[in-house]
């Protein structure tokens, strides 16, 4: 499994390697979820573990970066 994490326009994406294929989980700078693909596909559902693995990244992610104070 490989993670990478980065920022787009407002919005945070997560990019998960695994099975595979590459999800793209992309969530509000807030952590909320904002719209996930498969491979430029919507997907309503993800592999649990993959969903777990993004969530963690993202965690780490937000509470290490700058705060925005603007």
């Amino acid at each position: 499994m490989r993670i990478i994490v980065s920022e787009q326009g407002g919005e945070v994406e997560v990019s998960v390697r695994h099975g595979g294929g590459t999800y793209l989980l992309h969530f509000g700078r807030d952590g909320t979820p904002a719209h996930s693909t498969l491979e430029g596909q919507r997907q309503r559902f993800f592999p649990p573990r993959v969903y777990a693995e993004a969530r963690l990244a993202l965690g780490v992610y937000l509470s290490t970066r700058p705060v925005d104070t603007s």
